[in-house]
């Protein structure tokens, strides 16, 4: 597994500054381009190491990959809880939410998340992710549904 933090020379914590992700990631493309560099496979690594970076629902899941809990391989993910299960239905069924409501409630979990990796409490940090996603799949499926 690669550690796309080290690829920043970043440690390995859920809150990361953007600002500087965003800094190195222009630094290292003006170095590693395809058009400046022979060093393709370095220029694909940096592009995959930023876009899990700067979303904070990818990087938690690398943050628990690394800590050997696979949130993105349903194969091998912890099982959804009951309850998540239950609310996600009953939200997608009422239609009761907006993008905004979705918008809060993901931030809230995320700062969960946030909370239980810096506690090292991977486990319950991964059960908070997979809720946190399932909010995103809605959020994802509404807007397009009013594009």
């Amino acid at each position: 597994m690669k550690n796309h933090f080290a690829t920043f020379s970043l440690p390995v914590v859920f809150l990361v500054d953007l600002d500087a992700l965003e800094k190195k990631y222009f630094e290292f493309q003006k170095k590693f381009h395809p058009d400046k560099s022979d060093e393709i496979e370095q220029s694909i690594a940096i592009n995959e190491a930023y876009e899990i970076l700067r979303n904070p629902l990818k990087r938690a899941a690398h943050i628990l990959q690394l800590n050997g809990l696979d949130v993105e391989n349903d194969e091998v993910a912890p099982k959804v809880d009951q309850a998540t299960l239950l609310e996600v239905f009953e939200m997608r069924e009422s239609g009761d939410f907006s993008a905004k409501d979705l918008s809060v409630k993901i931030k809230s979990l995320l700062s969960e998340v946030a909370s239980n990796l810096d506690n090292q409490d991977f486990k319950a940090a991964a059960q908070i992710l997979i809720r946190a996603k399932y909010f995103d799949k809605i959020a994802k499926d509404l807007k397009a549904k009013n594009n």
